[in-house]
């Protein structure tokens, strides 16, 4: 669904902001923006139900459930057609370590991003399914040291 009308600085504000933080509360968005936290609560519900905002995340430290490793996968597929792109996806959606799967444009397919607690693990989720993958070209593996900036 697409918004019913443009959005004005304050509803681009209180996106940046939520983006930041989703469980900022109306109150203390209202504060920012120069709104009353109802008005502030109106226009998330309205944002909403235009499908501009689709939903909230909790951001996690994998380190502290175990997931000490993190490791992007850059494919390059020999058919990225959509009944391939699906089986792929049903495929990766299997595995819990898998926390993000986009498909991109450019010379790689897909990014996979998985957080492993181990390099055994992830070995295990690659052998299991990635280089068995018939419809992989190629796979680029890289492995995250340390993030510099969020």
């Amino acid at each position: 669904m697409t918004a019913n009308r443009p959005l004005d600085e304050k509803d681009l504000e209180i996106l940046r902001l939520l983006q930041d933080d989703a469980w900022t509360t109306h109150t203390a968005l209202g504060e920012i923006v120069h709104l009353s936290a109802s008005a502030v609560q109106r226009r998330i519900r309205r944002l909403r139900s235009e499908g501009v905002i689709t939903g909230a995340r909790a951001t996690v430290d994998t380190s502290k459930i175990g997931h000490g490793l993190r490791v992007y996968l850059l494919l390059e597929l020999h058919d990225d057609g959509a009944k391939s792109l699906e089986a792929l996806e049903k495929e990766l959606a299997a595995y819990p370590e898998i926390t993000r799967v986009d498909l991109l444009s450019g010379k790689f397919d897909i990014i996979v991003v998985l957080d492993c607690r181990d390099m055994e693990r992830f070995s295990d989720i690659a052998m299991t399914t990635i280089n068995r993958n018939s419809n992989v070209r190629h796979c680029w593996t890289l492995t995250k040291l340390k993030t510099l900036a969020d």
